[in-house]
């Protein structure tokens, strides 16, 4: 099996899109005159003891899909680890039976792609991955996954400018002060900014919270 290098597949709010190059799918798009590298004092990551309410966004999901797993999965208002499992599996297994493998990253909705005996893909093995992709998330529960990371990555319903812009102050990549006005502000910018791509952006974009550290 020969693994189809560059080619990131990521789900992410039940969309799939497939790319040459690392996906920045969903990424906020903030500017601002911080450098990646600018020394910020530490700032303390909101924090959710209880967790929020996400009826609208489990309502959204159910509205969105038309997949017999995902509305099973869906009809309690949860995703279980257990269902979690379930949902990828289908998925890979859908995968599978079109010649692909699917890798999962460890704690996100992104996935790899590979497919047998392909070692440099023309724009028609690109296509028809992503046509096996379209199809295999319908047949799915895409919605279902990518509302467990959703809510995994900010339990408590937080408001998602504000745990971004502490993120972003925390781990250096805004200087210190920057807020969740200026964020908002920053979202319709245009450039964006070369830091929000950096390791420290993502970092911020999978786990704004610091759950896994």
């Amino acid at each position: 099996m020969t693994k189809l290098t560059g080619w990131l597949c990521v789900i992410l709010l039940a969309t799939s899109a497939c790319t040459a190059e690392p996906a920045r799918a969903g990424h906020p798009s903030p500017t601002g005159s911080a450098s990646a590298g600018a020394a910020a004092p530490a700032a303390p990551a909101p924090v959710a003891t209880t967790l929020g309410d996400w009826s609208a966004e489990v309502e959204e999901a159910r509205s969105r899909t038309r997949s017999t797993l995902d509305l099973k999965i869906l009809a309690d208002g949860k995703v279980t680890d257990a269902e979690l499992s379930e949902a990828k599996s289908s998925f890979t297994t859908c995968m599978a039976g079109k010649g692909y493998s699917v890798e999962w990253a460890d704690s996100s909705e992104e996935f790899s792609v590979g497919h047998l005996g392909t070692a440099s893909p023309d724009q028609g093995a690109m296509d028809a991955q992503e046509d096996a992709v379209r199809e295999c998330d319908a047949k799915g529960a895409a919605q279902s996954v990518s509302l467990y990371y959703r809510i995994h990555r900010n339990p408590g319903h937080l408001d998602e400018r504000e745990i971004m812009a502490a993120c972003l102050v925390r781990v250096g990549a805004v200087p210190a002060g920057y807020s969740a006005t200026d964020y908002e502000r920053d979202l319709m910018a245009d450039p964006t900014p070369e830091y929000l791509d950096s390791a420290l952006g993502l970092q911020c974009l999978r786990d704004p919270l610091g759950h896994s550290r």
